[in-house]
């Protein structure tokens, strides 16, 4: 099951709970917001603003994710890899991992989360 603290952060950042239902989902839109689709599976879109610096971290859960705009470098296994808009990562569990923005423009990305630990 996805980890009840990863909803409660996306709350506090102040993302919206959206219930699954069938919608499209513009690329040029830039809200945070998370679509629940069940206990395993969660949609998400995050804009992180210019600089940011997301430090060595690990996630339980695999993460593919699509740069809709903006630029950034995503770090795992000693490789930098350059994200620019139309790139997708997978990201499989437990991958220690970085991701620097780059630019003056916010990187906005949408990230399906999906925990395989069933």
């Amino acid at each position: 099951m996805i980890e009840e603290n990863l909803y409660d952060l996306l709350k506090s950042l102040g993302f919206v709970k959206r219930d699954l239902t069938n919608r499209i989902i513009r690329c040029l839109d830039t809200s945070n917001e998370f679509i629940y689709i069940n206990q395993d599976i969660l949609f998400t879109t995050i804009s992180y603003p210019p600089h940011e610096n997301r430090g060595e971290h690990t996630h339980k859960e695999l993460r593919i994710t699509c740069v809709r705009s903006g630029r950034g470098i995503l770090t795992f296994n000693n490789r930098k890899i350059k994200l620019s808009p139309g790139d997708i990562s997978l990201l499989l569990p437990n991958v220690p991992h970085s991701l620097e923005v780059i630019g003056d423009s916010n990187l906005i990305i949408s990230e399906l989360v999906i925990d395989l630990s069933q």
